[in-house]
């Protein structure tokens, strides 16, 4: 799957570049240094900051600006309560307030992954394909 989507390709490639300072083409050089097993265990440890996970994962966001929202998210949480407890000294009108609390940070729409179609080979290009 990864080698027929070209654009993971390059992300894949710069990512080694990157990371781990290795021509991920060496892997098909028979003279070459690096084994399948090598880039397997280093694809599987790219951070989650890197191209080809954050396009794997799906997730326009890297790690640090989910954890920025978060907290400010929270600290929206904080401001609110805070601002209920003051309110209430002011009566019976901090129940307006009540309903008003602080909404979610919108976060970037994922893209969808597209899925390839199934093929379905008719019986003929079968039978042409097995001789028969």
């Amino acid at each position: 799957m990864i080698l027929c989507d070209p654009v993971l390709c390059r992300k894949l490639e710069a990512d080694f570049r990157q990371y781990y300072q290795a021509d991920l083409r060496d892997v098909f050089d028979p003279a070459g240094t690096m084994t399948v097993r090598w880039a397997m265990d280093m694809l599987e440890e790219l951070p989650l900051e890197s191209r080809f996970v954050q396009d794997m994962v799906n997730d326009p966001l890297t790690t640090d600006e989910h954890i920025l929202l978060n907290i400010f998210e929270m600290l929206e949480q904080i401001f609110y309560q805070v601002s209920l407890t003051a309110a209430k000294t002011l009566g019976k009108e901090y129940r307006k307030f009540i309903d008003k609390g602080p909404k979610s940070v919108p976060r970037p729409t994922v893209r969808p992954i597209e899925k390839p179609k199934p093929v379905f080979t008719p019986t003929k290009d079968l039978m042409k394909m097995f001789g028969n």
